[in-house]
């Protein structure tokens, strides 16, 4: 037997959210007039609606601004780190790091593992620069 259609709306993923929102809406509004709260306090949900519709163009000039720091900073953040994995290997040939298992050869003959015990590798040496 297939469920009314109200049952099928009422239940349905998008359903809830939005019922959610539309009774935040009511007992805000509901809130403003019952308790007489002056609108520079709270103002009601009608008078921002109708203050996003005249604001609109201001709004939107200034979100596209944000918009483009966001976006000049995540280009920045991918150019550092493309910068630091492309710099990576040249660094570590330079500070004595040759192998790809994480060791690194020293001038000594011991080796420095990222992981292991200490006995085996010895006593640790910084590295030269």
């Amino acid at each position: 037997m297939r469920p009314a259609l109200w049952h099928r709306v009422l239940f349905s993923a998008w359903t809830r959210p939005v019922l959610l929102i539309l009774i935040l809406l009511v007992v805000w509004d509901l809130a403003i007039r019952l308790f007489g709260i002056k609108p520079y306090l709270i103002p009601a949900p009608e008078a921002v609606v109708r203050q996003l519709i005249v604001e609109w163009p201001r709004l939107w000039r200034e979100s596209l601004v944000t918009t483009y720091a966001t976006l000049g900073g995540f280009a920045l953040s991918i150019i550092a780190f493309l910068g630091e994995i492309i710099g990576a290997p040249a660094r570590g040939r330079r500070n004595g790091l040759s192998r790809r298992d994480g060791t690194a050869s020293l001038d000594h003959g011991h080796q420095l593992h990222a992981l292991g015990d200490r006995e085996r590798r010895g006593p640790l040496v910084p590295f030269r620069a």
